[in-house]
């Protein structure tokens, strides 16, 4: 059987990790890796080298994954709004053999705002931003997927297609 990477990409409050930590309950021998998580730095600032790091340490986490023999799927949520970003990540997996699937969840602004009223903390200026940068995510090789739906909904959807 083919190992699968499944990644869920698109803005803040988009709903991927709402999604991921649904996909894993449905799914047998998976694992979920949030990039979040290796972001959790203090204090927190995004330079090159840090870049660097963090794409190494998914890199590394995800060879893990697919090379345990009790996983079979793995899932990746993470902001990824450009192509390259992917291909750092992916670089190191050449020649593992797995399917990469990508999916992109697309909200629209008044979901946005409406999920970052209810998270709080968020500024007016941070949500705009996060709203503008959805265009990026037009760009991408993936499938779209509409983020306004709920969990249930979008969940159904990848599975249909990775069915197919």
């Amino acid at each position: 059987m083919n190992k699968k990477l499944i990644t869920i990409n698109g803005t803040s409050l988009a709903g991927k990790s709402t999604v991921c930590r649904e996909l894993l309950k449905q799914t047998k021998s998976s694992a979920w890796l949030d990039g979040d998580w290796c972001w959790m730095i203090n204090p927190f600032h995004v330079t090159e080298e840090n870049k660097r790091m963090v794409d190494r340490n998914v890199s590394f986490l995800l060879r893990s994954y697919l090379f345990n023999s009790a996983i079979e799927t793995v899932f990746l949520s993470w902001i990824l709004d450009k192509d390259e970003i992917f291909d750092n990540i992916l670089g190191p997996l050449k020649g593992m053999d797995f399917e990469d699937h990508r999916f992109t969840l697309l909200a629209p602004p008044e979901t946005i705002r409406e999920r970052a009223k209810l998270r709080g903390g968020c500024s007016a200026e941070w949500i705009e931003q996060t709203i503008r940068r959805q265009e990026s995510y037009l760009k991408l090789s993936s499938i779209k997927i509409d983020g306004n739906q709920s969990p249930a909904k979008i969940v159904s959807e990848i599975t249909a297609y990775l069915k197919k």
